[in-house]
This record gives structure tokens, C-alpha cells and sequence, in this order.
């Protein structure tokens, strides 16, 4: 009986041992899914933080930066922003249909004209001057102070007096100084702009000019040739040659007394003698020769084409055209013009 409660006793300890170690598995597990979702929840926290973080980023280089004008001085922040803010700049003058009333008065538009240096400022109903803001610098009068000066810190608009306080402000040292200025700043930014235009237009002219002094050059010589029926080139045309030609030969005695000539010659390239310019240049008085014969034809009453031709010592045919006929204005004149051809 004694052992019988033993061995149950032992078992009831064995079976409480296996009990309280499957207990601690499961809490082991539900506290190792609890972590896992703790973490995932984590991560998941942090993947949309950084998402907001981007979208934020992104929004704010979408956005827009509103920057505030450069201003020369301190006090200039409170200026508005609907007149220059550069002294490189026009005054701002908006011609509205109709000018808010202050008062029972409104800002006259003619106004405009009687002083050039006056801007206004839609969104103050005021007015400043351009002048005196840009270029009077701190300057004050006895009694101002710096940050609520009339016409340069704070606006005018007192348009009951209008013409005369405006026409006193005109008057004044410092608006004289200011003016004296803006008027100095004007005529330096013209002259930099009219003297880099004057001067490309200055080059440019001078070497058009020369490129078409050099041309007329080539040009007579190319007709003394042709008129005379002298050949072009030479047999060594180098700069060593003792004779480089009849074309290059006339061209430097020409160029002995004309200067622009000379300089042309002497530069590194733009000479246009080569070979291929002096037949460029036969061409193109060939043409013109061919126009100038081809008109008078169709103008004369008569005339007559002769036609030969004959072998050469190549055994090759050279055809011969002649045509002849009576000049309009000079009926008993006649004019005789050949042309070869190889057949």
C-alpha cells in the first residue's frame, strides 16, 4: 500500500513537471510573438515616419519660397513690395482706371509726367520717390528720423496739398543730390551699352570694308588678264619663286601702295589667290561676258553664226563658234565673239 502512494505520488510529480514545463513553453511563445509583434509594429511606425518625413521634404521643395527683395539698408524692409527695389530698375508708375479716395482725393496721374522720380504704391495709396530712395542713402534733414522719412521710408499721400509738397520735395538739397545720382547712373549705363554696340558696329564696318577693298583688287586684276588674254598662273608660284605668275605678280605690286591690300596679303589666310579662287573669279566674269553678249544678240537686227571645227594632234575635234553681228547703238560697228569647244 506504501509503495502503491509512492509511485502514485512520484507520478503526480512527473505529470505536475511536464504540466508546469508545457505552461512555461506556451507563455515562452506568446511572450516570443508578442515581441515579434512589437517589433513589427516598430518598424512599421518608423517606414511611415520616414514617409511623412518625405512627402513633407517633398512638399516643401514644391512650395513655392517667397524671398523678401534685396534691400540697401536696414530700414527698407517695411518698404512695399509693388515699387523697385533696385536702383537698376524704373520707377513704378501703374496707370489704374480709377485711384482709390483718401479723403475725398485721389493721387492725380498727371502727375506722372511733372516729376519723373515719383512711384506709387498700389497697395499703400502712396507715393515715393525713386530717386531719394536708391541714392540718398541716410541722409536726413533736421527733425527726420531714420526709418520715417516722407517720399524714402514712408509713403506720401497727402493729395490735398499734393502739387505744392511734391513740388517742394523736388526743390530740396538731398532730392537734388539724389537726382544728380540717378542722372550720373543713367548716362554710365548708356554709354556702356552704346559703346560695346558702336565698337562691334565700328569692327564690323572697317572689315567689311577692307574685305570689299581686297575684292575689287582681285577683281581688276582678273580683267586686265582677260582683257589682255595673258595667262593667270605660273609655273612655280611658291614664295621662293623668281616669278609666281601674272596674277600674283600684279597683286603685289598693288599691294606696295595700297595699304589694306598689303595688310590683306601678309595675313595668315583670307588671300583668295589660290588656284581655285582665280578660276572662281574667270567664272565668274565668264558669266557675266555670256549675259552681256546673250542681250546684245537679242537685240540686234542681224546676225550671223559661223561654225568649224578641226583635230587637234590628239586626233581631237575643236569646235569653233563665231557669231557676229550689228550693235543697236552703233548700227556700223560690228562685234565678232569666239567660243571653243572640244567636240
Amino acid at each position: 500500500m506504501q509503495l502503491i502512494m509512492k509511485r502514485s505520488e512520484s507520478q503526480q510529480t512527473i505529470t505536475g513537471f511536464f504540466t508546469k514545463k508545457k505552461k512555461e513553453d506556451e507563455l515562452d511563445e506568446k511572450h516570443l510573438e508578442l515581441e515579434i509583434v512589437t517589433e513589427k509594429t516598430k518598424h512599421e511606425h518608423e517606414k511611415f515616419a520616414d514617409i511623412d518625413q518625405e512627402s513633407s521634404t517633398s512638399r516643401d521643395d514644391i512650395r513655392p519660397k517667397i524671398q523678401s527683395p534685396v534691400c540697401e539698408f536696414e530700414h527698407d524692409k517695411n518698404i512695399p513690395l509693388d515699387i523697385s527695389s533696385s536702383r537698376y530698375e524704373n520707377p513704378i508708375q501703374p496707370k489704374l482706371s480709377i485711384f482709390p479716395l483718401t479723403n475725398k482725393r485721389r493721387f492725380n496721374v498727371g502727375f506722372y509726367k511733372r516729376f519723373e522720380w515719383i512711384e506709387y504704391s498700389k497697395s499703400e495709396d502712396s507715393v515715393y520717390c525713386f530717386a531719394c530712395r536708391h541714392f540718398a542713402g541716410n541722409m536726413q534733414r533736421k527733425g527726420e528720423i531714420l526709418g520715417k522719412r516722407t517720399f524714402i521710408d514712408v509713403g506720401f499721400r497727402k493729395w490735398k496739398d499734393s502739387s505744392e509738397l511734391l513740388e517742394k520735395h523736388s526743390q530740396s538739397d538731398r532730392h537734388a543730390n539724389a537726382m544728380s545720382g540717378w542722372l550720373n547712373l543713367k548716362v554710365v549705363e548708356s554709354k556702356k551699352d552704346s559703346s560695346i554696340k558702336d565698337k562691334l558696329d565700328a569692327n564690323r564696318s572697317k572689315e567689311v570694308e577692307a574685305n570689299r577693298e581686297h575684292v575689287k583688287c582681285l577683281l581688276r586684276v582678273t580683267s586686265l588678264l582677260g582683257r589682255q588674254g595673258l595667262a593667270f598662273r605660273g609655273h612655280d608660284e611658291s614664295e621662293t619663286s623668281d616669278n609666281r605668275g601674272n596674277f600674283s605678280e600684279i597683286l603685289d605690286m598693288l599691294a606696295d601702295s595700297n595699304e589694306i591690300l598689303r595688310k590683306k596679303m601678309e595675313s595668315r589666310y583670307g588671300h583668295y589667290t589660290s588656284p581655285e579662287y582665280q578660276n572662281d573669279l574667270i567664272q565668274v566674269f565668264g558669266n557675266k561676258v555670256l549675259t552681256t553678249v546673250s542681250t546684245q544678240i537679242k537685240k540686234a537686227k542681224y546676225f550671223a553664226i559661223l561654225v568649224d571645227e578641226t583635230k587637234d594632234r590628239s586626233r581631237k575635234e575643236q569646235l569653233c563658234l563665231i557669231i557676229r553681228f550689228l550693235m543697236v547703238k552703233n548700227p556700223g560697228k560690228v562685234l565678232r565673239h569666239l567660243s571653243y569647244a572640244t567636240a
